[in-house]
């Protein structure tokens, strides 16, 4: 077809377009596509539980090493029926098995934080001895570790899936100590069992924390190289500037940057049998997972090491 037939098709469409009613012509816009929120461009809204009913608890507990037991928080009423509310309903005691003993019993000797109904955030260093002590249980809902004690907790014991380790965690260097773990079995929620929050929104991951005073909890030893504590134990500790954090451990082999936070204070700290667990603060009636036990001197001297979890939001969410 040659220039001069295309021109007179065209000039008869025109033409006829002109001569409808106004009210007979659809026009094609762009799509008025509304623009996406923070939750939707970050897409964790089918991953994650709600940003608005994740970290909450009833439990009045507040106050590891100089730290005290948490508590279940009895509540009764009139009728003489209790209402048992978890403390820390995200915390997960890590049990693992010799692998070399198919009779042994389960040793707890990390924590993890339950983040999503199938999945507990953790550290790296938590998986690094697979060919002699294998992970094998995730206990959710637990208070006391001794099964004699009775403190009103259901512990759900859920059997692990598989672990994903940071592809860059060094050993060494204790750098991007960070790890997901995946249950076999979706876990339901309860007053004993619920997931925190994560730092997701721009505002949490760049908040500063200087002068709170944010909690740990965990199930490992009170004193340096001392038995673990079936029992688990809270406290508050402060949180350490980065210049002060760099001096203390100024000439040893880890990494001290910005993807950790330096917190605890002399007696107040955590130690052996602690890694993995949470450093939890409090922003409006949520709690937040804002670090992980990583590593530190000698427990309850100079303060600790945490990987700072809003510098691997991105990492977690790819991951899930």
């Amino acid at each position: 077809m040659g220039k001069e037939q295309y021109f007179i098709i065209t000039t008869l469409i025109v033409g006829i377009v002109t001569a409808l009613p106004k009210d007979h012509i659809v026009f094609m816009d762009k799509p008025n596509i509304p623009s996406k929120t923070f939750g939707e461009k970050s897409s964790f809204a089918s991953k994650l539980p709600p940003q608005a009913t994740c970290g909450k608890r009833k439990a009045p507990s507040f106050r590891i090493m100089g730290g005290s037991d948490s508590e279940l928080g009895w509540k009764f009423f009139y009728l003489g029926v209790h209402d048992l509310t978890g403390a820390w309903p995200w915390m997960v005691a890590l049990g693992y098995k010799d692998v070399n003993n198919i009779n042994s019993s389960i040793e707890w000797l990390c924590s993890g934080t339950l983040i999503s109904n199938t999945h507990v955030l953790t550290g790296s260093s938590c998986f690094n001895n697979p060919e002699r002590m294998e992970l094998a249980v995730a206990r959710l809902g637990e208070m006391n570790l001794d099964p004699t004690i009775y403190d009103g907790a259901t512990p759900l014991d859920v059997p692990i899936e598989r672990v994903i380790q940071h592809e860059e965690y060094n050993t060494p260097r204790l750098a991007n100590d960070i790890g997901l773990i995946v249950l076999k079995n979706k876990v339901n929620f309860n007053i004993f069992i619920q997931p925190i929050c994560l730092p997701l929104s721009p505002g949490m991951k760049n908040i500063d924390m200087g002068d709170s005073l944010p909690f740990v909890a965990g199930w490992g030893t009170t004193e340096s190289s001392g038995p673990t504590s079936l029992s688990l134990k809270e406290v508050q500790i402060p949180i350490i500037n980065m210049t002060e954090c760099k001096k203390l451990y100024e000439g040893l082999k880890f990494s001290i940057d910005d993807r950790v936070i330096c917190a605890g204070e002399k007696g107040k700290d955590t130690c052996q049998g602690d890694s993995g667990g949470p450093l939890m603060w409090l922003k409006e009636k949520q709690f937040y997972l804002m670090g992980i036990v990583s590593f530190g001197k000698r427990c309850g001297v100079s303060p600790a090491v945490y990987t700072n979890v809003a510098s691997y939001t991105d990492w977690i969410l790819k991951n899930i």
